[in-house]
């Protein structure tokens, strides 16, 4: 998962493969950081990026630059660096997301 901020707007930018194991993981951990961070999704879509292979992009804005820099902290303490969440941190996306409920629910809004 890669997420990136933007610089002129209180928003974040999330993406990783529709095709990736873990998606439902890291859905419920873009559900976690919206909910923890009080943010809003403007936008849940599916990139083509060639015939075989596209990513899911999540887009989250916040009512301040505060929110931003504490969810972009609150991603790289909690995100490894091969882009899955942190094996210490999984418990937390259970409670935020029992039974990964809003996790497919995203997952049918990208598609």
């Amino acid at each position: 998962m890669d997420f990136l901020k933007f610089s002129t707007k209180p928003e974040m930018l999330f993406t990783f493969g529709v095709n990736d194991p873990e998606v439902l993981e890291k859905l419920s951990f873009v559900h976690l950081i919206k909910e923890k961070f009080e943010g809003q999704m403007i936008k849940c879509d599916l990139e083509h990026l060639s015939d075989s292979e596209s990513h899911i992009r999540i887009i989250l804005s916040f009512g301040d630059w505060r929110a931003v820099s504490d969810a972009i902290l609150h991603c790289r303490q909690n995100i490894n660096m091969s882009g899955s969440v942190a094996l210490n941190y999984k418990g937390a996306l259970q409670y935020a997301d029992p039974g990964q409920k809003m996790a497919k629910q995203l997952l049918n809004l990208a598609q």
